[in-house]
């Protein structure tokens, strides 16, 4: 070949390359995906036009590092992506993970980013590169999806709640009319505790039937395996009657990273499928909830074993697939166990499914162990706090009995208690009395709410320490509201207690720093 015939290949070459390049930038940007390339030292990135459109910026800035991608993600997300890039660099791996982000216009967006390491001959990463996409409109889509199935399973809870409540209610009643009836103290006294048991007990079912309800899409964080297993196998029944034995063989400090209601949704549609299966069959009564190692380094194997009919070949090979259900003429969706493969490949493995006619099914799926440092604390970690005497608290609860129950128990504990029952009773008795604390209903009758009397209280009386209440824990915190402790209802007088030495404790800790 001559030179001339060599330099127009070379040149329709670039053409095709060229023509390949703008082929691969319109399809990135139609599936609004941006790329980057990250220089470790120093930090700095070249990136594709999409990329700086994720973050909302019209036109690609001038400059971008990792630390100016950082202030797009938002606070409560920091940490876990810090520590994420900085674990993944420095072992020098592959670095994928999700967040949200605060846009150039204001928008919170999720993203998923994904990057590959480029390594020098000590094994030390050089640069990562990668690619990022906006996926708002999935994790949205996901969500509709997790709470229509957490409907429908709280659909089939239902009449095992109204059988757990009727039964948790007769206590209450039949006890308190046997104490007004006792003549001997000890008879008074046990039928108290039988009460007291019965409110912890309706207490401990309400709490985790709003918590397995929730709809909030959550980030991934350290989770404890067997807190969350104990408490998915403690919810009702899916049909009054049904008797189920749970086996959970799980090591309290086994921790994983992911999401925890994600986590909690896909147990639950593999417990759910075990106890279908059940109750079509006639079949099998034992479930069992256990780990193992996972299929490489620093992964948990998650196993679910049940003894119920099992399942034909056929049925095996499609169980996990979307719309695929044997339950159709009883409003199955086939949505439960593809739900579940979705989450075990988002974290990185797959969910494998075994069975055999009469011999039941084991389900295993694994997710990353949780770093040391990632672990949660939990309450016994926390030093016991001095017990407060002589407050003078302002209680706003809009429920009269209540009330009543609140004021009897704080004036029990040496304190000087006024009630009040909505919003403006309140500000009124802050403008003509001095109080130590305020204790408030969230959702109030009449008038401004506890947030809001809240913020007008510490306007009137600067400084004033605020503990909140509501039988809803969506309502525990409010960005514009005085930050205090907060009570999910129902109350016991440990609870208060509990409260008021937290208060107590953070006051002394201020009055500390300012001497220091």
């Amino acid at each position: 070949m001559s030179d001339a015939e060599r330099i127009v290949a070379l040149e329709a070459e670039v053409v095709a390359l060229r023509q390949a390049q703008t082929r691969l930038n319109r399809a990135l940007e139609a599936a609004e995906i941006g790329i980057w390339e990250l220089e470790i030292d120093p930090d700095r990135a070249w990136r594709s036009s999409q990329h700086d459109k994720v973050f909302g910026y019209p036109e690609l800035l001038d400059e971008w590092s990792f630390d100016r991608f950082l202030s797009h993600v938002i606070e409560e997300d920091r940490a876990f992506v810090r520590e994420s890039f900085k674990s993944r660099v420095e072992a020098g791996l592959p670095w994928d993970f999700q967040c949200r982000i605060r846009r150039a216009d204001g928008q919170i967006r999720w993203i998923a980013a994904e990057g590959a390491p480029t390594l020098d001959g000590d094994g030390k990463v050089l640069r990562l590169h990668g690619v990022v996409a906006d996926i708002t409109r999935a994790k949205e889509a996901d969500q509709r999806l997790a709470s229509a199935q957490r409907m429908e399973a709280l659909g089939q809870m239902a009449g095992s709640l109204a059988h757990d409540f009727s039964n948790i209610i007769g206590i209450i009643r039949l006890s308190a009319e046997v104490a007004g009836l006792a003549k001997d103290p000890e008879d008074v006294r046990a039928r108290l505790n039988a009460i007291l048991e019965a409110a912890d007990r309706g207490s401990a079912l309400t709490a985790r039937t709003l918590a397995f309800a929730r709809q909030e899409p959550g980030l991934s964080q350290a989770t404890r395996l067997r807190e969350l297993v104990d408490n998915l196998v403690q919810l009702p029944a899916s049909r009054a009657g049904e008797v189920i034995d749970y086996v959970v063989d799980i090591d309290p400090q086994v921790c994983v990273e992911c999401d925890p209601g994600q986590l909690e949704n896909a147990l639950f549609n593999l417990v759910l499928n075990a106890r279908d299966a059940f109750a079509r069959s006639g079949t099998g009564s034992r479930i069992t909830i256990s780990t193992a190692p996972g299929p490489r380094e620093g992964m948990v194997e998650i196993v679910v074993r049940d003894d119920g009919p099992g399942m034909s070949d056929d049925v095996l090979e499609r169980a996990a697939d979307p719309f695929f259900t044997t339950k159709r003429d009883a409003g199955g969706t086939g949505l439960g166990l593809s739900s579940v493969a979705a989450f075990a490949a988002a974290a990185g493995g797959a969910l494998i499914l075994s069975s055999r006619p009469g011999e039941g099914t084991v389900a295993r799926f694994s997710l990353p162990e949780a770093h040391a440092q990632r672990r949660p604390a939990t309450q016994d970690d926390a030093p016991p706090a001095a017990e407060p005497v002589d407050l003078r608290i302002l209680v706003v609860e809009d429920e009269e009995k209540l009330g009543e129950a609140l004021d009897i128990a704080l004036s029990g504990m040496g304190h000087r208690v006024r009630v009040v029952s909505d919003g403006p009773a309140a500000l009124a008795a802050l403008g003509t009395e001095t109080f130590d604390v305020l204790l408030t209903d969230i959702l109030l009758a009449n008038g401004p709410n506890g947030f809001e009397v809240a913020s007008a209280a510490r306007e009137r009386q600067l400084g004033i320490p605020v503990i909140y209440m509501s039988g809803y824990a969506d309502h525990s915190h409010h960005p514009d509201a005085p930050a205090g402790p907060f009570l999910r209802k129902p109350i016991g007088r440990e609870h208060l207690r509990r409260a008021l030495a937290e208060l107590a404790a953070a006051h002394e800790a201020e009055l500390r720093s300012r001497s220091a």
